[in-house]
């Protein structure tokens, strides 16, 4: 007589992966934000966690993060203002620079002939204040000539924030709900700091962007390299 056995693998849960992630320098905390964007992770804890851990140190992830956020910026930037710019020269802004003209911001917003800028860093804090302070502090650094400079400092594996910047664009007038925007951007960063732990096949597009009616389509990758070749020829 021949048996069929069925072996069924219990999904990973948080308590699991908590512990797993800690050994490689990630969040505990992180683990059930994780899991809830990869329903169903069937990884072992440890294996979870290397590939987590691959995932935040990658550069090709952490641009992709990186412009996942500025996206969802100049998203609800554009929901308010007509002209927003992402990655555009300074010297394209018709400012008065003491730094070099060829740096680009990540996003640049003009609000009564007055321009404002956002710059976005993605980065593993893991809970540790002064490497957030150190990575503002560098992009401030970058742009210490410019005034109305927004540093947006995101941790790579939870997207939430160092402090309230969200809050201080609200209030600058530059989007119309800051906490809105955190969420978007905190979902962001999560979803694609998740990906490793779903089958490829199960792996989701990012839902692209809606543009409010009237209001300019955000150019493409490939669109801004063309515009900065022929800035510079």
């Amino acid at each position: 007589m021949r048996f069929l056995v069925i072996s069924a693998v219990a999904a990973l849960a948080p308590s699991e992966l908590g512990p797993a992630l800690h050994k490689v320098g990630l969040q505990e905390e992180a683990a059930a934000l994780l899991l809830d964007a990869a329903p169903g992770c069937e990884l072992t804890p440890d294996d979870a966690a290397r590939k987590l851990s691959s995932q935040i140190r990658s550069q090709a992830a952490r641009r992709d993060r990186h412009d996942a956020v500025c996206r969802r910026v100049a998203a609800a930037c554009r929901a308010l203002h007509s002209d927003v710019r992402r990655d555009a020269p300074l010297w394209r802004l018709g400012l008065d620079l003491k730094g070099p003209g060829r740096r680009a911001v990540d996003v640049s917003i003009c609000v009564d002939d007055e321009w404002s800028f956002v710059e976005v860093t993605v980065r593993a804090f893991a809970g540790d204040v002064s490497v957030a302070e150190a990575a503002i502090d560098e992009k401030r650094a970058k742009y210490a000539d410019l005034q109305r400079v927004h540093v947006l400092a995101l941790d790579a594996v939870t997207g939430r924030a160092y402090d309230d910047v969200f809050a201080d664009l609200e209030a600058a007038g530059l989007v119309d709900d800051g906490d809105e925007l955190a969420d978007a951007c905190a979902a962001a960063v999560v979803t694609r700091c998740a990906a490793p732990l779903l089958p490829r096949k199960r792996r989701r597009k990012p839902v692209p962007i809606t543009v409010e009616p009237g209001l300019p389509r955000p150019r493409t990758r490939r669109e801004r390299r063309a515009a900065r070749a022929g800035g510079e020829g």
